[in-house]
């Protein structure tokens, strides 16, 4: 099911023999090619991989494939058996994977593992948090996203002169406790008050990083470097472990539930009020 053209036959042969690593014919389950596929990757001989892709997700299945979900399963378990017969080595991949059902998602990947999937490679499209629950074309996340990651730099600069003005608790009180009524609506708005949101509170949240640095670095005066660390390293390292456990908790219990609980997290920013007053100069 590798939709691999006659013509292009030759030149997977030509890569396969070659001293390149493993390679592999791949593509969407359209066209049943596999003996195509097999038959170019022969030259690799044990390192030959055919990587078979499969749409499994709804939206895909109903508006590109046109199949239910007991066609893509059988189609699935037939495209791994079928490059079986060729190597030893498949992948498969369903395509979309992260706005596919999870109980279907769990079934598909079960299913050909037990016929010889060697490996399984979930993607996720346009992996984005937007996508998983809005499914909107690439274009709109993409947009999302850069108009965060906007938002995010624009509010960096801001709070910086904004802390020199006002002091630099009080951007701290403001930024992570400010963006609480916002977070809190977050959950329950649609696609377009999502991204809104989502530019409002990286604005206003971002604007507390450079107040806690020089903060920081106040009370603690003549060691630039090491609280450049703690912020940079310590904080972001934990910022990446929080996104693996978020990540996995939305695994077991669903994106949504992860972004009611996270509507919360600016709560926090009530202990704010432990922070000792420094006098302005």
């Amino acid at each position: 099911m590798s939709k691999v053209a006659v013509q292009d036959q030759d030149g997977l042969a030509r890569v396969a023999g070659g001293p390149a690593e493993q390679s592999g014919g791949g593509g969407h389950v359209v066209v049943v090619r596999l003996d195509a596929a097999g038959a170019a990757v022969k030259p690799a001989g044990k390192r030959g991989r055919i990587h078979v892709f499969l749409a499994t997700s709804k939206i895909h299945r109903e508006f590109k494939l046109g199949k239910a979900r007991d066609e893509i399963l059988r189609l699935a378990v037939e495209g791994v058996k079928r490059a079986r017969s060729y190597v030893n080595d498949v992948e498969f991949s369903p395509e979309d994977g992260s706005r596919t059902e999870r109980d279907f998602l769990v079934q598909v990947c079960k299913a050909v593992v037990a016929v010889g999937a060697t490996t399984v490679n979930i993607n996720g499209g346009a992996n984005t948090n937007f996508g998983m629950i809005y499914a909107p074309s690439a274009d709109v996340q993409l947009t999302g996203g850069g108009a965060l990651i906007g938002a995010v730099a624009a509010g960096t600069f801001i709070g910086g002169p904004v802390g020199d003005r006002i002091g630099r608790k009080k951007v701290i009180w403001v930024s992570i406790l400010g963006v609480l009524p916002f977070t809190l609506v977050l959950p329950y708005a649609n696609l377009f008050w999502t991204c809104v949101l989502t530019v409002v509170i990286g604005l206003v949240f971002a604007s507390a990083f450079p107040a806690i640095v020089v903060f920081a670095q106040e009370l603690i005066p003549g060691r630039v470097g090491l609280i450049g660390g703690i912020f940079f390293g310590f904080a972001f390292g934990a910022g990446g472990l929080g996104a693996a456990f978020l990540g996995d908790f939305a695994d077991t219990h669903g994106i949504s539930f992860v972004y009611t609980v996270c509507s919360y997290l600016p709560l926090l920013g009530l202990f704010t009020i432990f922070l000792p007053r420094i006098p302005r100069h």
